[in-house]
């Protein structure tokens, strides 16, 4: 995704963050992934290199498994 600035890079973070709860919820249903550690508000879908791009710089605000949904759009404002 593509961003000319702040305010789009917080809107295209909440896409993804909609995106993975979505993942998320139909994981509870399908039980593909098991994670026993996962706590509640966590992510752990297995989802790589989604990033948004502002200028010629790349965001990766989803960048490791057990973030929440916070610390999504703290790394991606930290970035920017």
């Amino acid at each position: 995704m593509n961003a000319n600035n702040e305010e789009e890079v917080k809107e295209k973070t909440g896409y993804i963050i909609e995106f993975l709860k979505y993942a998320e919820k139909w994981n509870k249903e399908n039980k593909i992934f098991k994670y026993k550690q996962q706590k509640n508000g966590q992510f752990v879908m297995p989802i790589r290199n989604i990033y948004i791009k502002i200028g010629e710089e790349r965001i990766y605000p989803y960048n490791s498994l057990f973030q929440t949904e916070d610390e999504i759009m703290k790394e991606a404002m930290r970035k920017n």
